[in-house]
């Protein structure tokens, strides 16, 4: 049973890579098909108010809040102008689908289906979806580095400003948690915290 046990591993493995090529490729795409310029009223509500509530959190480490608080300085002194983009909001590697060999190709250049758009907003955040399908997928640093400095070029952003995009994100989430248990929330903040200043270095 070795061998087949080996194999079925290197299939898992061949498609892990083959969809997260894919994905990287097509989350550039929506970036830049979907990219659109906030209202007053959206940046406020997308960056301004989600930030706000990681400052007056109490719950959370003393570095989220001191940057949220940066972050949101940086919008209030015009000094960053966020976009948006379309968002998935739980784009992991289980929401992408290949179709069987006995299946036609999805009819797209990527030949994958994105499933439970439940959650999706628009305008959205940036690099949200890419940092959270990259963790999930296994993707080195390097090329989620190399991918979230393309988004922020494509958003015509500096690449320290993922780090406001991130924070807003996990911030959107806390002011919406639906059922989502607060220890777990705690902990995907602290984790995905530590994954954008990881690669600020």
């Amino acid at each position: 049973h070795y061998p087949l046990r080996r194999q079925r591993q290197m299939c898992i493995r061949d498609r892990r890579k083959l969809i997260s090529l894919r994905a990287m490729a097509w989350l550039r795409a929506v970036a830049q098909h979907t990219l659109v310029d906030v209202s007053p009223d959206q940046r406020a509500s997308l960056y301004a108010k989600p930030l706000q509530f990681l400052v007056e959190d109490a719950r959370m480490d003393s570095d989220i809040r001191r940057d949220a608080e940066q972050m949101l300085q940086r919008i209030e002194s015009a000094d960053w102008h966020p976009k948006g983009v379309l968002e998935h909001n739980d784009l992991w590697l289980g929401n992408f689908l290949l179709p069987r060999k006995n299946e036609k190709e999805a009819q797209n250049p990527y030949g994958f289906i994105v499933i439970d758009w439940g959650g999706s907003s628009y305008p959205g955040h940036p690099v949200f979806d890419v940092l959270r399908f990259c963790s999930s997928a296994g993707v080195s640093p390097r090329r989620i580095k190399a991918e979230i400095r393309a988004h922020m070029a494509i958003t015509g952003s500096a690449f320290t400003d993922a780090l406001g995009h991130i924070l807003a994100g996990v911030g959107t989430v806390g002011l919406n948690p639906g059922h989502f248990p607060e220890d777990r929330y705690i902990l995907g903040c602290r984790q995905t915290y530590a994954r954008i200043k990881a690669l600020m270095d």
